[in-house]
C-alpha cells in the first residue's frame, strides 16, 4: 500500500499534491487537487483496511462517484496476485 501511495504522489502532473505521514499501520493524508484540499486516514488491518476522508463541500458533491472509485482500486491493490500455473501437458 505505501507503494501505491507514492505512486499517486509522484503522478501527479502538478495538478495533484499529496503528502502522507506513516506510522506502523496508519496513514494521516493531505491531498490537494485543483485548489481544493482534503485530509484523511488509513488504517490497515489484517483483514481489512478503512479510510475515512474530510472533503470539502464542493469535493463532497462528487462522494460517491470517488467512494465506488477507491473500493474498485482498493481491492486490487489488496488483492494477491495470482501465480500463473506451471504445469504442462
Amino acid at each position: 500500500m505505501k507503494a501505491s501511495f507514492s505512486d499517486a504522489q509522484s503522478g501527479g502532473a502538478g495538478l495533484f499534491v499529496f503528502k502522507n505521514q506513516w506510522s506502523g499501520d496508519h496513514l494521516d493524508f493531505r491531498a490537494s487537487l485543483l485548489g481544493q484540499s482534503t485530509t484523511g486516514t488509513v488504517d490497515v488491518a489484517e483483514d481489512h483496511v478503512r479510510l475515512e476522508v474530510q472533503l470539502p463541500w464542493l469535493l463532497s458533491m462528487l462522494a460517491n462517484k470517488a467512494k465506488a472509485l477507491v473500493e474498485k482500486q482498493g481491492k486490487l491493490m489488496l488483492e494477491k496476485p495470482v501465480k500463473p500455473s506451471t504445469t504442462r501437458s
